[in-house]
């Protein structure tokens, strides 16, 4: 078939089928066309999660960005969302391009997914029993079929069927060929007829412990995930995290850590693990620290009442997952105003977190609002439910009503209209109220401050690390901290007041994952070319920006531009610099330069210092950047500074390189040359 392609139609083909190899070989239990149809679908995230074993948000937005979908995704509306998704030419385009290469190779694809999930069976069967004869692997894996065959996968009819026809002939040929490839790839032992685990997997729990333990700060669920595949890859072959699971409640159940979770009854990818000593030295390093620094503001972002209404309006419900939807929103407004912010672990059935007022005192602002939507809290703990884009009917008060404990009430947030019997209905006893989009637009105006958002750019704004720019990984109620992705790639947590959101000035509809990943970049660059000064620089506030090299002498020396003398310097520069001006100094960058940022600070010229940039160019470009009216004009600021770093980064290697070759003598030179020759032509 393929010796009849085009050219054209050839490296089409060879695209799409080296994207399902890659996609397998890290994700064994997606499915190309399936996922496809399903992303275009408008399929709820967390739903696509659980069919096909991803594990995490992030991996989905990489799944997304190996599809090539860049943008707002419709979800959840069925028909409406395909059409919605479709209506975008790119995305159309290029799901035309997927789904006929996909049906081009349908059985190849089809067999590649049958084949990784009779390996995760067999695992699964070998896991259990430790070890199995080979003989008896066939039904071992049948066993194990019929017990787990409920799988969200599996309940695809097209993918069970392609299945259980895929292992109706020939199966002990295909296993022992699985077989072979766990001996050579991950230790599983094959002695005489049995088949067994390594020796070292009985010591899950013990291994968790260890990992856990290392992390002063605590570890989230998901970089624990990433260590122990690292060490035990046979469980990422699995269906599911029970194995893992188990061994974390088991530790957790004879106290030997402490489990934070974002939200009682949600998935497990951003709870914080801990032991228990350094649970206790973390959370009093947060309380010193924001006694030290005498800050009692929450910081986070600014937000108006339309904005939120409109971002909520436009998330998903969400699953209480890594993903940022609307319980996630709601959540952040009601907490935002609680010094605690935490949440308790035990949640009625039917409602989606839990705020505990025990300790909390209502500013008169919100008793101005409660009495202004008749809303009244007389209870301590209050159960929330978020009910954005659904109907509030008698039926789902009643429910609510009954799994409300005693002594506590519940309240429901809407933006659809409350009926008039159901706002009467609510009144009766107060147990469950709703408060719909006025009271939410309310709660906005008295608490315009809300928490960063997941996967945004902050800004420390106490502590050890102030002034340090982070990735907002993700945010946990009970525990009060944020999971943070430092510029070096490391991960810390700090408390979720003490980060304030970069404003990338974004308009409306702006995939602001996609923009806070694109201004992180440009941190992580200016990490990897300042060392010691990227922090110093980060926290430097600069004077003024100047757009002119008239105006910025005017600011230096003032005096010379009050009389009829012309300034000292009338030196005539380019337009499109911009001067970023310090106390001493200034950093000249922009489109303008025709070449590499410069600071008069001399550190740049230095051939100390070829290698890295001062502290004043670190907080030039970052001042520069974000010194634009818009996100369009931040992002092409971006895109040049990025350029002019990497024409410094070249010009300072090869600064590097004449420096070294100075120093040697004539054969030691030769030498050099010869080597960076080889490396040029490899």
């Amino acid at each position: 078939m393929t010796a009849q392609m085009g050219p054209d139609e050839l490296g089409r083909a060879n695209e799409i089928v080296e994207l399902v190899l890659k996609i397998n070989r890290k994700y064994p239990h997606v499915f190309l066309p399936g996922l496809l149809e399903d992303y275009i679908d408008g399929i709820k995230t967390s739903v696509i999660r659980r069919k096909y074993n991803i594990r995490n948000y992030e991996d989905f937005s990489y799944l997304a960005s190996k599809l090539k979908f860049v943008g707002h995704r419709s979800t959840g509306k069925g028909t409406e969302s395909r059409n919605a998704n479709l209506s975008n030419d790119k995305w159309e385009q290029r799901y035309m391009l997927i789904h006929a290469q996909c049906d081009r190779f349908h059985r190849q694809i089809s067999g590649l997914l049958n084949y990784n999930i009779l390996r995760s069976f067999l695992v699964h069967a070998i896991l259990e029993a430790q070890f199995i004869e080979y003989k008896e692997a066939e039904n071992a894996v049948r066993e194990t079929y019929a017990r787990l065959k409920s799988i969200p996968l599996l309940e695809d009819d097209s993918i069970r069927e392609s299945f259980e026809e895929y292992i109706q002939k020939d199966l002990r040929t295909k296993l022992n060929d699985i077989t072979g490839e766990l001996v050579k790839e991950c230790n599983v032992a094959r002695t005489g007829a049995d088949i067994s685990v390594p020796e070292e997997y009985p010591n899950i729990t013990q291994t968790l412990h260890g990992l856990i333990g290392q992390e002063k700060s605590g570890i989230t669920y998901r970089r624990l995930l990433t260590s122990i595949w690292a060490k035990f890859p046979l469980l990422a072959m699995v269906f599911g995290l029970d194995i893992l699971n188990s061994a974390l409640d088991d530790l957790e159940a004879k106290d030997g850590i402490v489990r934070k979770r974002p939200f009682s009854g949600g998935s497990p990818t951003s709870d914080q693990l801990f032991t228990h000593d350094n649970y206790i030295r973390m959370m009093e390093k947060v309380r010193t620290e924001k006694v030290l620094s005498g800050k009692t503001a929450f910081f986070g972002r600014n937000i108006t009442p339309d904005q939120f209404i409109m971002e909520l309006e436009s998330l998903e419900r969400g699953d209480l997952d890594d993903l940022d939807d609307q319980i996630t929103r709601i959540a952040g407004l009601v907490l935002a105003d609680s010094a605690s912010l935490q949440s308790p672990k035990e949640y009625a059935r039917g409602f989606d977190f839990v705020v505990d007022l025990t300790e909390y005192t209502f500013r008169p602002e919100h008793l101005d609002m409660m009495k202004n939507l008749d809303f009244e809290a007389t209870a301590k703990i209050f159960h929330c439910k978020v009910m954005i884009d659904e109907e509030v009917t008698e039926d789902v008060i009643s429910d609510l009503k009954r799994a409300v404990p005693a002594e506590e009430q519940g309240v429901v947030f809407t933006c659809r209209t409350v009926s008039r019997e159901i706002a009467e209905l609510t009144r009766q006893d107060r147990i469950i109220q709703v408060i719909g989009e006025a009271g939410i637009r309310n709660w906005c105006e008295i608490t315009p401050i809300i928490p960063c958002r997941r996967l945004s750019v902050a800004r420390i704004m106490y502590g050890d690390s102030s002034g340090s720019t982070v990735l907002v990984k993700s945010l946990n109620y009970e525990s009060g901290l944020a999971v943070v992705e430092m510029p070096d790639g490391k991960e810390a947590a700090f408390p979720i007041g003490c980060m304030k959101e970069v404003d990338l000035r974004l308009p409306d509809g702006e995939d602001y994952e996609a923009a806070n990943a694109i201004y992180f970049g440009l941190v992580r660059t200016l990490y990897s070319m300042s060392e010691d000064d990227f922090e110093d620089g980060m926290r430097t506030e600069p004077v003024a920006i100047h757009d002119t090299f008239e105006n910025l002498q005017r600011k230096i020396h003032p005096e010379l531009y009050e009389g009829v003398h012309p300034p000292i310097n009338t030196e005539k520069k380019p337009s499109g610099i911009s001067y970023v001006q310090f106390e001493n100094v200034y950093a000249s960058l922009g489109p303008g330069m025709g070449g590499p940022p410069e600071c008069t600070c001399g550190k740049s010229m230095n051939e100390t210092y070829y290698h890295t940039l001062c502290s004043h160019l670190v907080s030039g470009v970052i001042h520069y950047c974000l010194d634009g009216l818009g996100w369009d004009v931040i992002f092409k600021r971006i895109e040049s500074t990025t350029i002019q770093l990497a024409g410094l980064r070249s010009l300072n290697m090869k600064r590097s390189i004449q420096a070294v070759y100075d120093t040697l003598g004539i054969e030691d030179r030769e030498i050099l040359l010869e080597y960076l020759q080889l490396r040029a032509e490899a």
